[in-house]
């Protein structure tokens, strides 16, 4: 064998033996996330499509039902009055969340990105929540709200006055206002973070053509960071039925049915479910998964369709 062929050899089993380490690596990187979404998405999507078309029974276990969990669970969506009042909670908030939560998000990110007066100050204090457990933040707020509002509003008025989260006429609106309150503040960093990854020359430009504040916004910023709007915008819709409001921290597994979501009944109602129970429970999810699926398709093909076209 020629020395050429010997280097040629030797440079062969160099390369197979560093794309080897490479796979090796990729496949140790890949392996704990790729079981994780095998076993508890997959898995457990697959098993709750399954459920929904059974029925248990004590003595033979599950079985086909065909489509009469899917018969119950809409006739319970039109008459249950506690379902009726869980959607009704659920597309609310998600409405507010977009119309107030996001367009101050957006106001903040901006206020960041133009670095005006304590703007570094705001963005630690809106990304604090996402920082910290949400339940402690619950607790302090329930705490605020509770015993040191009453506390204090009883001393100005004169005469007892019970906390927020005491009477029916304030508890929906405290609720309301700590989960838009305290819920921007991922959308804050990433929004000030899509900001500041625009092209400066543009703002630059804009400038020079005497544009203020509000027009380099609208007509300059925003449509670079619009795909980051999108992605929001999508996740919010995908997330109305799922969110629960931080009902458990507020009220634990006891929430007046004025107050729950769809994401909170059914969180706490699987927590106490039999076996009999978990195909109707399935059911609900599988439905809430098709009504949602369809929106947030269309609302991604509208923005996209009818956006800026700036990006």
């Amino acid at each position: 064998m020629t020395k050429c062929e010997q280097k040629k050899k030797l440079t062969l089993k160099e390369n197979f033996k560093k794309n080897f380490q490479d796979i090796l690596f990729c496949v140790i990187i890949l392996l704990y996330p790729t079981i994780q979404f095998i076993i508890f998405y997959l898995g457990v999507n697959v098993n709750t499509i399954a459920l929904s078309f059974k029925f248990f029974d004590y003595e033979g276990g599950y079985s086909f039902a065909g489509l009469e969990n899917f018969k119950l669970a809409f006739y319970n969506l039109f008459n249950d009055t506690g379902l009726k009042l869980a959607v009704g909670n659920s597309v609310t908030y998600r409405i507010i969340a977009i119309a107030v939560g996001m367009t101050l998000s957006l106001m903040f990110s901006y206020y960041i990105y133009l670095n005006r007066a304590m703007a570094g100050f705001f963005k630690a204090i809106l990304f604090m929540p996402a920082v910290v457990s949400t339940l402690v933040f619950t607790i302090i707020f329930r705490k605020f709200v509770g015993d040191l509002y009453s506390e204090i509003a009883s001393k100005i008025t004169g005469e007892m006055v019970p906390g927020l989260l005491a009477t029916e006429s304030t508890k929906k609106a405290t609720v309301f206002f700590y989960n838009v309150f305290f819920g921007f503040g991922t959308a804050v960093l990433l929004y000030s973070g899509a900001m500041s990854g625009t092209n400066e020359s543009v703002m630059e430009y804009a400038e020079v053509d005497g544009t203020n504040y509000w027009q380099k916004f609208i007509y300059v910023l925003f449509p670079m960071i619009f795909p980051t709007f999108i992605t929001f915008m999508v996740m919010h819709i995908s997330d109305t039925f799922m969110n629960q409001m931080n009902l458990l921290g507020f009220f634990a597994d006891s929430a007046s049915p004025k107050l729950q979501t769809i994401g909170y009944f059914l969180y706490t109602k699987t927590l106490k479910a039999s076996l009999s129970e978990y195909p109707l429970l399935a059911t609900y999810g599988l439905i809430f998964t098709l009504i949602t699926m369809p929106i947030v398709f269309l609302v991604k093909h509208l923005l996209e369709k009818f956006g800026p076209n700036a990006y």
